[in-house]
Protein backbone atom coordinates (compact mmCIF):
# COMPACT_ATOMS: atom_id res chain seq x y z
CA UNK A 1 0.00 0.00 0.00
CA UNK A 2 1.98 3.35 -1.54
CA UNK A 3 0.38 6.68 -0.73
CA UNK A 4 2.36 9.38 -2.95
CA UNK A 5 2.05 13.16 -1.89
CA UNK A 6 1.13 15.63 -4.80
CA UNK A 7 3.00 18.95 -4.43
CA UNK A 8 1.23 21.35 -2.35
CA UNK A 9 0.80 18.31 0.07
CA UNK A 10 4.77 17.82 0.43
CA UNK A 11 5.53 21.39 1.00
CA UNK A 12 2.60 21.96 4.48
CA UNK A 13 5.44 20.91 6.90
CA UNK A 14 3.77 17.39 7.51
CA UNK A 15 6.96 16.47 9.84
CA UNK A 16 5.36 14.58 12.66
CA UNK A 17 3.98 11.03 12.19
CA UNK A 18 1.15 9.31 14.66
CA UNK A 19 1.11 5.35 13.97
CA UNK A 20 -1.02 2.91 16.09
CA UNK A 21 -1.95 -0.77 14.85
CA UNK A 22 -2.46 -3.83 16.34
CA UNK A 23 -0.96 -7.69 15.46
CA UNK A 24 1.52 -6.79 12.89
CA UNK A 25 3.55 -10.08 11.49
CA UNK A 26 7.05 -10.49 11.75
CA UNK A 27 8.73 -8.47 8.69
CA UNK A 28 6.06 -5.76 8.54
CA UNK A 29 7.40 -2.30 6.76
CA UNK A 30 6.21 1.16 7.61
CA UNK A 31 8.25 2.99 4.89
CA UNK A 32 8.47 7.43 4.86
CA UNK A 33 10.31 8.37 1.50
CA UNK A 34 11.16 12.00 1.77
CA UNK A 35 13.86 14.18 0.41
CA UNK A 36 15.73 17.71 1.35
CA UNK A 37 16.57 19.89 -1.20
CA UNK A 38 19.50 21.72 -1.56
CA UNK A 39 21.70 22.46 -3.35
CA UNK A 40 20.24 19.17 -4.71
CA UNK A 41 18.10 16.44 -3.75
CA UNK A 42 19.13 14.63 -1.31
CA UNK A 43 16.24 10.76 -0.88
CA UNK A 44 15.56 9.83 2.52
CA UNK A 45 13.75 6.93 3.61
CA UNK A 46 12.93 6.37 7.31
CA UNK A 47 11.92 2.51 7.73
CA UNK A 48 9.62 1.37 10.90
CA UNK A 49 10.38 -2.44 10.56
CA UNK A 50 9.00 -5.56 12.62
CA UNK A 51 12.42 -7.07 12.69
CA UNK A 52 15.84 -6.32 13.69
CA UNK A 53 16.90 -6.06 9.86
CA UNK A 54 18.18 -3.45 8.24
CA UNK A 55 17.13 -5.02 4.41
CA UNK A 56 18.70 -3.36 1.09
CA UNK A 57 21.89 -1.55 1.18
CA UNK A 58 24.75 -0.96 3.59
CA UNK A 59 24.45 0.21 7.20
CA UNK A 60 26.88 2.48 8.41
CA UNK A 61 25.53 2.99 11.96
CA UNK A 62 23.66 0.05 13.93
CA UNK A 63 22.78 -0.99 17.26
CA UNK A 64 19.50 -2.32 19.40
CA UNK A 65 17.73 0.12 18.40
CA UNK A 66 17.90 1.44 14.84
CA UNK A 67 20.73 1.19 11.84
CA UNK A 68 21.50 4.21 9.30
CA UNK A 69 22.74 3.27 5.79
CA UNK A 70 21.99 3.87 2.01
CA UNK A 71 20.75 2.26 -1.01
CA UNK A 72 21.97 2.46 -4.80
CA UNK A 73 18.64 4.54 -5.06
CA UNK A 74 18.41 6.40 -1.40
CA UNK A 75 21.18 8.83 -0.07
CA UNK A 76 20.35 8.01 3.08
CA UNK A 77 18.02 5.35 4.86
CA UNK A 78 16.78 4.98 9.28
CA UNK A 79 15.49 2.03 9.57
CA UNK A 80 14.17 1.60 13.51
CA UNK A 81 13.33 -1.71 14.89
CA UNK A 82 10.23 -1.74 15.90
CA UNK A 83 10.03 -3.91 19.82
CA UNK A 84 6.08 -4.49 20.00
CA UNK A 85 4.54 -5.45 17.06
CA UNK A 86 1.40 -6.47 18.41
CA UNK A 87 0.54 -3.58 19.75
CA UNK A 88 2.20 -0.61 17.78
CA UNK A 89 2.85 2.40 18.76
CA UNK A 90 5.02 4.84 16.66
CA UNK A 91 5.26 8.80 17.80
CA UNK A 92 8.20 10.28 15.61
CA UNK A 93 9.16 14.00 14.26
CA UNK A 94 10.69 13.05 11.07
CA UNK A 95 12.67 16.53 11.21
CA UNK A 96 14.91 15.19 14.72
CA UNK A 97 15.22 11.41 13.11
CA UNK A 98 17.06 13.03 10.34
CA UNK A 99 18.74 15.90 12.70
CA UNK A 100 19.93 12.40 15.17
CA UNK A 101 20.79 10.68 11.55
CA UNK A 102 23.28 13.42 10.69
CA UNK A 103 25.20 13.73 14.26
CA UNK A 104 25.80 10.30 14.14
CA UNK A 105 27.46 10.55 10.54
CA UNK A 106 29.57 13.51 12.25
CA UNK A 107 30.04 10.96 14.84
CA UNK A 108 32.09 8.54 12.52
CA UNK A 109 35.59 8.96 12.26
CA UNK A 110 35.56 7.14 7.96
CA UNK A 111 36.67 10.10 5.79
CA UNK A 112 34.84 7.63 3.32
CA UNK A 113 31.60 7.90 4.91
CA UNK A 114 31.88 11.54 5.14
CA UNK A 115 32.65 11.58 1.64
CA UNK A 116 29.21 9.23 1.22
CA UNK A 117 27.21 11.36 2.96
CA UNK A 118 28.31 14.73 1.53
CA UNK A 119 25.57 15.82 -0.26
CA UNK A 120 23.00 14.90 3.18
CA UNK A 121 25.61 17.06 5.43
CA UNK A 122 25.48 19.90 3.61
CA UNK A 123 22.17 19.90 3.38
CA UNK A 124 22.03 19.50 6.89
CA UNK A 125 24.02 22.51 7.83
CA UNK A 126 21.84 24.64 5.65
CA UNK A 127 18.84 23.85 8.06
CA UNK A 128 16.78 21.88 5.27
CA UNK A 129 13.91 20.04 6.33
CA UNK A 130 12.55 16.97 5.58
CA UNK A 131 9.35 17.11 3.07
CA UNK A 132 7.74 13.98 2.73
CA UNK A 133 7.14 12.43 -0.73
CA UNK A 134 4.94 9.33 -0.01
CA UNK A 135 4.94 6.97 2.58
CA UNK A 136 4.32 3.20 2.17
CA UNK A 137 3.09 0.32 4.57
CA UNK A 138 4.29 -3.37 3.33
CA UNK A 139 3.32 -6.59 4.87
CA UNK A 140 5.01 -9.86 4.24
CA UNK A 141 3.03 -11.94 1.34
CA UNK A 142 2.86 -15.05 2.57
CA UNK A 143 -0.27 -16.30 2.24
CA UNK A 144 -0.72 -17.68 5.59
CA UNK A 145 0.07 -14.70 7.61
CA UNK A 146 -2.95 -12.26 8.46
CA UNK A 147 -2.42 -8.36 7.76
CA UNK A 148 -2.35 -6.37 11.04
CA UNK A 149 -4.48 -3.75 11.77
CA UNK A 150 -3.93 0.19 11.26
CA UNK A 151 -5.97 2.17 13.84
CA UNK A 152 -4.01 5.48 13.42
CA UNK A 153 -1.75 6.71 10.56
CA UNK A 154 -1.22 10.17 10.42
CA UNK A 155 1.37 12.78 9.25
CA UNK A 156 0.55 16.62 10.73
CA UNK A 157 1.80 19.68 11.49
CA UNK A 158 3.56 19.85 15.12
CA UNK A 159 3.03 22.64 17.80
CA UNK A 160 6.01 24.20 18.46
CA UNK A 161 6.15 25.48 21.90
CA UNK A 162 2.99 26.68 23.01
CA UNK A 163 1.83 28.19 19.85
CA UNK A 164 -1.33 26.51 18.58
CA UNK A 165 -2.27 29.67 16.55
CA UNK A 166 -0.21 28.07 13.81
CA UNK A 167 -1.39 24.83 13.34
CA UNK A 168 -5.08 25.33 11.84
CA UNK A 169 -6.64 22.44 10.62
CA UNK A 170 -8.48 20.45 13.49
CA UNK A 171 -7.29 16.83 12.86
CA UNK A 172 -3.93 17.92 13.14
CA UNK A 173 -4.59 19.62 17.07
CA UNK A 174 -6.00 16.70 17.96
CA UNK A 175 -2.93 14.77 16.24
CA UNK A 176 -0.81 16.83 18.48
CA UNK A 177 -2.72 16.15 21.42
CA UNK A 178 -2.77 12.62 21.20
CA UNK A 179 0.87 12.29 19.94
CA UNK A 180 1.78 13.84 23.13
CA UNK A 181 -0.77 12.20 24.82
CA UNK A 182 0.94 8.88 23.84
CA UNK A 183 4.69 9.67 24.22
CA UNK A 184 3.85 10.83 28.03
CA UNK A 185 2.20 7.31 28.78
CA UNK A 186 5.09 5.19 26.87
CA UNK A 187 7.65 7.42 29.18
CA UNK A 188 5.51 7.40 32.34
CA UNK A 189 5.30 3.54 31.88
CA UNK A 190 8.77 2.95 30.98
CA UNK A 191 9.80 4.43 33.87
CA UNK A 192 7.34 2.76 36.48
CA UNK A 193 8.76 -0.80 34.85
CA UNK A 194 12.61 -0.13 34.87
CA UNK A 195 12.73 1.44 38.62
CA UNK A 196 14.94 -0.38 40.42
CA UNK A 197 13.85 -2.38 43.72
CA UNK A 198 16.16 1.03 45.21
CA UNK A 199 14.28 3.90 43.85
CA UNK A 200 16.87 4.57 41.83
CA UNK A 201 17.19 4.81 38.05
CA UNK A 202 20.02 2.72 36.67
CA UNK A 203 22.67 4.17 34.06
CA UNK A 204 24.16 1.50 32.55
CA UNK A 205 27.45 3.49 31.17
CA UNK A 206 30.34 4.08 32.92
CA UNK A 207 31.36 7.61 33.42
CA UNK A 208 35.56 8.55 34.08
CA UNK A 209 36.50 11.56 35.47
CA UNK A 210 40.22 10.79 36.10
CA UNK A 211 42.05 7.20 35.74
CA UNK A 212 41.23 6.60 39.30
CA UNK A 213 37.97 8.58 39.86
CA UNK A 214 34.90 6.90 37.62
CA UNK A 215 31.75 5.34 37.98
CA UNK A 216 30.90 1.67 37.18
CA UNK A 217 27.57 1.06 34.88
CA UNK A 218 24.78 1.05 37.55
CA UNK A 219 24.73 4.36 38.92
CA UNK A 220 21.90 6.68 39.25
CA UNK A 221 21.97 10.19 38.68
CA UNK A 222 20.25 13.09 40.96
CA UNK A 223 19.34 14.76 37.97
CA UNK A 224 17.98 12.06 36.20
CA UNK A 225 15.77 10.91 39.63
CA UNK A 226 14.44 14.60 39.50
CA UNK A 227 13.49 14.49 36.06
CA UNK A 228 11.81 10.69 36.47
CA UNK A 229 9.99 12.20 39.10
CA UNK A 230 8.56 15.74 37.46
CA UNK A 231 7.50 13.41 34.77
CA UNK A 232 5.81 10.74 37.06
CA UNK A 233 4.25 13.67 38.78
CA UNK A 234 2.81 15.35 35.74
CA UNK A 235 1.48 11.35 34.79
CA UNK A 236 -0.03 11.07 38.00
CA UNK A 237 -2.11 14.70 37.54
CA UNK A 238 -3.08 13.52 34.40
CA UNK A 239 -4.93 10.86 35.25
CA UNK A 240 -5.12 10.14 38.80
CA UNK A 241 -2.88 6.47 38.36
CA UNK A 242 -1.45 5.73 42.10
CA UNK A 243 1.23 3.95 40.03
CA UNK A 244 3.03 6.55 39.06
CA UNK A 245 2.70 8.65 42.58
CA UNK A 246 4.47 5.48 44.10
CA UNK A 247 7.43 5.67 41.29
CA UNK A 248 8.07 8.86 42.27
CA UNK A 249 7.46 8.69 45.79
CA UNK A 250 10.41 5.53 45.79
CA UNK A 251 12.56 7.54 43.59
CA UNK A 252 13.18 10.02 46.96
CA UNK A 253 15.39 7.18 48.35
CA UNK A 254 18.67 7.74 46.76
CA UNK A 255 18.90 11.38 47.77
CA UNK A 256 18.83 10.06 51.75
CA UNK A 257 21.59 7.91 50.56
CA UNK A 258 25.18 8.83 50.14
CA UNK A 259 27.28 8.89 47.38
CA UNK A 260 29.11 6.47 48.68
CA UNK A 261 26.53 3.59 49.48
CA UNK A 262 28.20 0.17 48.57
CA UNK A 263 24.15 -1.92 48.41
CA UNK A 264 22.06 0.53 46.65
CA UNK A 265 22.07 4.25 44.75
CA UNK A 266 22.89 7.09 46.48
CA UNK A 267 23.09 10.61 45.17
CA UNK A 268 23.46 12.54 48.80
CA UNK A 269 26.82 14.29 48.83
CA UNK A 270 27.99 17.00 51.24
CA UNK A 271 29.51 19.94 50.08
CA UNK A 272 33.34 20.27 50.65
CA UNK A 273 32.40 18.10 53.82
CA UNK A 274 29.87 20.56 55.28
CA UNK A 275 27.54 18.37 57.36
CA UNK A 276 25.08 21.32 57.08
CA UNK A 277 25.29 21.52 53.35
CA UNK A 278 23.83 18.46 51.61
CA UNK A 279 24.34 18.29 47.65
CA UNK A 280 22.52 16.33 45.29
CA UNK A 281 25.01 14.93 42.37
CA UNK A 282 24.48 14.41 39.44
CA UNK A 283 27.27 12.55 38.69
CA UNK A 284 27.87 10.66 42.25
CA UNK A 285 31.56 10.53 41.91
CA UNK A 286 34.24 10.78 45.28
CA UNK A 287 35.69 12.93 45.97
CA UNK A 288 32.19 15.08 44.76
CA UNK A 289 32.21 16.73 41.19
CA UNK A 290 29.12 19.36 42.42
CA UNK A 291 27.22 20.10 38.60
CA UNK A 292 25.29 23.08 39.42
CA UNK A 293 22.63 22.28 36.70
CA UNK A 294 21.97 18.99 37.54
CA UNK A 295 21.84 20.07 40.95
CA UNK A 296 19.32 22.19 40.00
CA UNK A 297 17.19 20.17 37.75
CA UNK A 298 16.87 17.34 41.14
CA UNK A 299 15.31 20.27 43.26
CA UNK A 300 13.13 20.99 40.24
CA UNK A 301 11.93 17.32 40.65
CA UNK A 302 11.38 17.58 44.48
CA UNK A 303 9.71 20.77 44.07
CA UNK A 304 7.09 19.51 41.54
CA UNK A 305 6.42 16.15 44.35
CA UNK A 306 6.24 18.47 47.16
CA UNK A 307 2.85 20.18 45.38
CA UNK A 308 0.76 17.00 44.45
CA UNK A 309 -2.48 17.42 45.74
CA UNK A 310 -2.84 13.55 47.48
CA UNK A 311 -6.19 12.99 48.01
CA UNK A 312 -6.10 9.72 49.99
CA UNK A 313 -2.59 8.99 49.24
CA UNK A 314 0.56 9.21 52.20
CA UNK A 315 0.75 12.63 53.44
CA UNK A 316 4.68 11.87 53.80
CA UNK A 317 5.11 11.36 50.28
CA UNK A 318 4.72 15.11 50.29
CA UNK A 319 6.65 16.58 53.30
CA UNK A 320 9.65 13.99 52.38
CA UNK A 321 9.99 15.63 48.83
CA UNK A 322 9.01 19.12 50.92
CA UNK A 323 12.33 18.69 53.17
CA UNK A 324 14.69 17.24 50.68
CA UNK A 325 13.88 20.87 48.63
CA UNK A 326 14.20 22.76 51.48
CA UNK A 327 17.50 21.41 52.22
CA UNK A 328 18.95 21.83 49.08
CA UNK A 329 17.63 25.25 48.83
CA UNK A 330 19.55 26.32 52.17
CA UNK A 331 22.57 24.81 50.25
CA UNK A 332 21.95 26.28 47.17
CA UNK A 333 21.76 29.96 48.65
CA UNK A 334 25.17 29.51 50.57
CA UNK A 335 26.96 28.23 47.51
CA UNK A 336 26.02 29.67 44.09
CA UNK A 337 28.79 32.55 44.61
CA UNK A 338 31.24 30.08 44.28
CA UNK A 339 29.83 29.28 40.92
CA UNK A 340 30.58 32.66 39.22
CA UNK A 341 33.80 32.85 37.44
CA UNK A 342 33.72 36.41 37.27
CA UNK A 343 33.22 36.09 33.06
CA UNK A 344 30.33 33.57 33.36
CA UNK A 345 29.62 30.38 35.38
CA UNK A 346 31.32 27.42 36.29
CA UNK A 347 29.94 23.92 34.88
CA UNK A 348 31.06 22.32 38.44
CA UNK A 349 33.27 22.62 41.01
CA UNK A 350 35.41 20.03 40.62
CA UNK A 351 38.73 21.77 40.62
CA UNK A 352 37.99 22.45 44.49
CA UNK A 353 39.68 18.67 45.34
CA UNK A 354 43.12 17.99 43.81
CA UNK A 355 42.20 14.57 43.53
CA UNK A 356 40.42 15.64 40.47
CA UNK A 357 43.67 17.13 39.15
CA UNK A 358 46.05 16.20 36.06
CA UNK A 359 49.27 15.29 38.42
CA UNK A 360 52.24 16.48 36.13
CA UNK A 361 55.03 18.08 38.19
CA UNK A 362 57.53 16.08 37.03
CA UNK A 363 56.97 17.46 33.30
CA UNK A 364 55.33 20.87 33.92
CA UNK A 365 58.86 22.40 33.47
CA UNK A 366 59.36 21.52 30.43
CA UNK A 367 55.77 23.33 28.98
CA UNK A 368 57.58 26.64 29.44
CA UNK A 369 61.46 25.82 28.22
CA UNK A 370 63.57 27.00 24.89
CA UNK A 371 62.76 24.78 22.30
CA UNK A 372 60.08 22.39 24.17
CA UNK A 373 57.62 25.42 25.08
CA UNK A 374 53.90 24.26 24.82
CA UNK A 375 51.95 24.21 21.87
CA UNK A 376 48.28 24.53 22.09
CA UNK A 377 47.94 21.00 21.10
CA UNK A 378 50.26 19.75 23.50
CA UNK A 379 48.95 16.55 25.26
CA UNK A 380 50.14 17.49 28.79
CA UNK A 381 49.34 21.00 29.12
CA UNK A 382 45.51 19.79 27.53
CA UNK A 383 45.67 17.78 30.50
CA UNK A 384 46.61 20.01 33.00
CA UNK A 385 44.30 22.54 32.13
CA UNK A 386 41.24 20.31 31.51
CA UNK A 387 41.46 19.14 35.35
CA UNK A 388 41.13 22.77 36.19
CA UNK A 389 38.04 24.98 36.45
CA UNK A 390 35.52 23.28 34.36
CA UNK A 391 33.92 26.67 32.80
CA UNK A 392 30.55 26.15 31.55
CA UNK A 393 29.98 26.49 28.02
CA UNK A 394 27.88 29.57 26.85
CA UNK A 395 24.82 26.97 25.83
CA UNK A 396 25.10 25.46 29.72
CA UNK A 397 25.36 29.18 30.72
CA UNK A 398 22.20 29.96 29.54
CA UNK A 399 20.79 26.64 30.91
CA UNK A 400 22.01 28.14 34.42
CA UNK A 401 20.00 31.38 33.33
CA UNK A 402 16.87 29.91 32.91
CA UNK A 403 17.33 28.50 36.03
CA UNK A 404 17.67 31.39 38.10
CA UNK A 405 14.58 32.61 36.84
CA UNK A 406 12.51 29.74 37.63
CA UNK A 407 14.47 30.03 41.15
CA UNK A 408 13.32 33.39 41.71
CA UNK A 409 9.79 33.21 39.81
CA UNK A 410 8.67 29.42 40.89
CA UNK A 411 10.96 27.63 43.07
CA UNK A 412 12.06 29.68 45.82
CA UNK A 413 10.67 33.24 45.56
CA UNK A 414 11.83 34.12 48.95
CA UNK A 415 15.55 34.52 47.57
CA UNK A 416 14.35 36.34 44.67
CA UNK A 417 16.81 39.25 45.43
CA UNK A 418 19.86 36.55 45.39
CA UNK A 419 18.84 34.67 42.26
CA UNK A 420 18.04 37.81 40.49
CA UNK A 421 21.46 39.24 41.17
CA UNK A 422 23.16 36.42 39.42
CA UNK A 423 21.10 36.16 36.64
CA UNK A 424 21.36 40.15 36.22
CA UNK A 425 25.29 39.63 36.31
CA UNK A 426 25.45 36.47 34.61
CA UNK A 427 23.39 37.76 31.41
CA UNK A 428 25.63 40.38 31.13
CA UNK A 429 28.78 38.11 31.10
CA UNK A 430 26.66 36.35 28.12
CA UNK A 431 26.78 39.93 26.72
CA UNK A 432 30.37 40.35 26.44
CA UNK A 433 30.32 41.92 29.92
CA UNK A 434 33.08 41.04 32.41
CA UNK A 435 33.70 41.85 36.17
CA UNK A 436 35.78 44.51 37.68
CA UNK A 437 39.93 43.52 38.52
CA UNK A 438 41.80 45.44 41.07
Amino acid sequence: MVYSFDEAESTRGLSTLLVTGTDWPHGTRLIINGSVSWPTQQRIQIHFACSNVFGEGSTVVTNNYWALGYVLTVDLKVVFFVRDCHSVVITQNLDMVLKKAIESINREKSVAVKRRFAGILHSASMHRNFTVTAVELRFPTRNDTPAGTVNDLVLFVPIRGENEKEVTISRHLEANKLFAWLRLMSVANWFVINQSRDGAWKISAKHTFTREIFLKPGWCSAMGQGQGISLLVRAFNVTGEIRFLKAASRALEPFTRPVQHSDACGVRAYFLGQSDLPWYEEYPAVPGVFVLNGFIFSLVGLFDLSQVTLGNADPTIVSNASHLFDEGINTLVRVLPLYDSGTGSFYDLRHLNLAHSYHASHEIGRLWQGKHRAEPWDRTLRAVLKAGPNRARWQYHRVHLLQLHQLSAVLAPQHAKLWDIYFDRWLAYLRGFRSGHN
